[in-house]
This record gives C-alpha cells, structure tokens and sequence, in this order.
C-alpha cells in the first residue's frame, strides 16, 4: 500500500514533539500554523497528506496543508500568499517528497523557503528514496537543476 512506503526521517535517538502553543488567531487576526505540510497534491492529497493533516489535529497541532486550510480560512486571493504566510507561523515543516514533488514549481518554492528559514524539518519520503532527494538523483537530478537554473535567472532580472 502506498502509506506503507512512506518513511518519516528522524534523528536518532531524539524525540520531537510539536506543542500547541500556538494561539487561534495570529497578529492581525490571521491564524496561525505551528506545522507546514508540504506536498505534491496530484501524488498525496488523495491519502497519505490528508491522513497526515488528520492525525496532528487529533493530537492539537495546528497543520496547514493546502487547499484544506485555504478552504477553511474562507478568504479570495493568491493560495501561494496563504501558503506563505502559514510558513511564517509554523515552527516545523513536513516535506512529503514524492515521485513528483520535485517537477511542481510551488513545491521547490516551498522548499526553498524552509530551507532559508532554517526551522525544525521532519521531512517524510513517500514511494521515494531519502537518497535519490539527497543525492538528487533519479526524477529530482533533472528538476533540482532546472529549478537552480530558473533561479539564477531570476535573480540576475
């Protein structure tokens, strides 16, 4: 089953849990996330990130995961713009790596900004290798390097 294949990195020997410290509504009125999931939707959504979301509510985390929390904060405009301002309130993020995540723009963008923001990272490696994300190989060789590319374009406008 596809559950099955999905594998959470962990530290050895460290145990991280997520507190519910954070408060309904943010400064401004805006909610506030303390986990940011972070997957492909045509390869999760279906399953494995939605199960995910459901079990850290069970246990009073407050996980964003997209189009669910965008429904519910019931609000117009860009999800990109939710998605990011749900990144700044969390204290950890969740990448699910899959088969595609990797070949959706939005997904490296979301990476990126984990990455920069340098906040506790759990990611779960679902129907892939934690070696071909790290290494960047198999379906991530080819779309890492376009990303890097398009950034460095980007960045020289």
């Amino acid at each position: 089953s596809p559950s099955s294949a999905a594998t959470v990195a962990r530290d050895e020997g460290e145990e991280r849990s997520v507190s519910s410290s954070a408060s309904g509504d943010g400064a401004g009125g805006r909610l506030e996330f303390e986990v940011f999931i972070s997957f492909r939707w045509q390869d999760t959504a279906s399953g494995f990130s939605w199960q995910l979301h459901e079990a850290l509510k069970q246990r009073d985390a407050r996980a964003f995961l997209m189009h669910t929390d965008v429904e519910m904060l019931n609000t117009a405009g860009d999800m990109s713009e939710k998605a990011f301002e749900a990144m700044n309130s969390a204290v950890v993020f969740i990448p699910i790596f899959s088969k595609g995540y990797a070949e959706c723009r939005s997904c490296l963008d979301e990476m990126a900004k984990m990455v920069k923001c340098k906040k506790l990272m759990l990611p779960v490696f679902y129907d892939v290798e934690p070696r071909e994300v790290r290494n960047q190989k198999g379906p991530f060789e080819a779309a890492f390097k376009r990303y890097e590319e398009d950034e460095g374009l980007d960045k020289k406008k």
